[in-house]
């Protein structure tokens, strides 16, 4: 059984509006992801909202193609209008089924990121 990851977190500051969103406003995003490895990643809205979300992976064969697998699944919920909590989750667990995965030899099925949700959230 995986250890449960200290769930997405809003970030505060002593500043109203936080770094990240501080630097997509400068960029005229109206979101910002910041993948950092096996230390999560970060997302901010024009907002001034941020969060951030642990690595999900509980373990790391090939990390080719975990950004892509990311990508692949936030960009869309971000653009639907997802909450940005909710971005970073599903991009993250992408991220983790993808790492799982040598070589790139096979897609990140959507119910591998299914099953991982829901040991997560069990």
């Amino acid at each position: 059984m995986r250890a449960r990851p200290a769930w997405p977190r809003a970030i505060v500051g002593a500043r109203r509006r936080s770094w990240p969103a501080r630097c997509g406003a400068s960029l005229r995003s109206a979101a910002l992801s910041l993948t950092r490895a096996q230390h999560g990643v970060l997302v901010a809205g024009a907002d001034g909202t941020a969060w951030q979300v642990p690595a999900l992976a509980s373990a790391v064969v090939d990390r080719m193609g975990a950004g892509d697998a990311f990508l692949a699944v936030s960009a869309p919920c971000a653009a639907a209008g997802l909450p940005l909590d909710v971005v970073a989750l599903l991009g993250s667990a992408a991220g983790a089924v993808a790492v799982g995965i040598v070589g790139n030899r096979s897609a990140v099925e959507p119910g591998a990121v299914e099953r991982l949700l829901g040991e997560l959230l069990a």
